[in-house]
């Protein structure tokens, strides 16, 4: 329960921030922090988060050793870690004209598949697995937040608004590279490609 709580609270913090490097005003259907109670208040209320994140390991113990508990804390620090330098490659991305379907799969791999990869290692832990576990575990988490995130900016580009809380064209607004955006540019870079460049233009 302290992992999955942990878990929790690390993405809720970078739903928090995420909102506020974006300028989005809804999730889920609801005002966002920063939009509700301004800038400061939400970064804040997201540092905090991130806090109490960390701090739920320390519930952990007992039952578990206080060595397998470090490891989680440590393992939940890494993913956001990775979070952060994956949310910094999605940033950058909306400054050049195109981008990889490989380097998107890599700002992801951080961005979203981090968190999902601790999911695994934590759970591992939690259940006494050994290294081999732990990091099959791991990358089954990994794998399960890419194609999570692939279907996320699926949803985000021709989902309803109504069922997904946000705008659908607020990733394009942002000159967002998702991954219908990606995928559409590198296959066909002079037909469907070129629709989505002159949208950016």
């Amino acid at each position: 329960m302290p992992a999955s709580i942990a878990v929790e609270l690390l993405h809720n913090y970078s739903l928090v921030h995420d909102d506020i490097e974006d300028g989005d005003r809804m999730r889920h259907g609801r005002e966002t922090v920063w939009s509700a109670f301004g800038l400061p208040h939400g970064v804040n209320a997201g540092d905090a988060i991130g806090a109490m994140a960390q701090l739920a390991f320390a519930s952990a113990m007992p039952p578990l050793d206080e060595r397998v508990a470090f490891a989680m804390s440590m393992d939940l620090a890494v993913a956001n870690l990775r979070m952060c330098e994956g949310q910094s490659l999605d940033l950058a991305f909306e400054r050049v004209e195109r981008a990889t379907v490989d380097a998107y799969v890599e700002m992801i791999g951080g961005k979203t598949a981090a968190l999902f990869a601790c999911c695994g290692s934590l759970g591992a832990r939690s259940a006494g697995g050994d290294a081999s576990l732990i990091e099959r575990c791991t990358d089954v988490g990994r794998l399960f937040g890419i194609a999570f995130q692939i279907q996320d900016d699926v949803i985000g580009t021709w989902g309803d608004s109504l069922a997904t809380g946000k705008s659908a064209d607020g990733d394009l607004a942002r000159r967002k590279k998702t991954y219908p955006i990606v995928w559409a540019i590198e296959r066909d870079p002079s037909g469907a490609g070129r629709a989505v460049i002159e949208t950016y233009a």
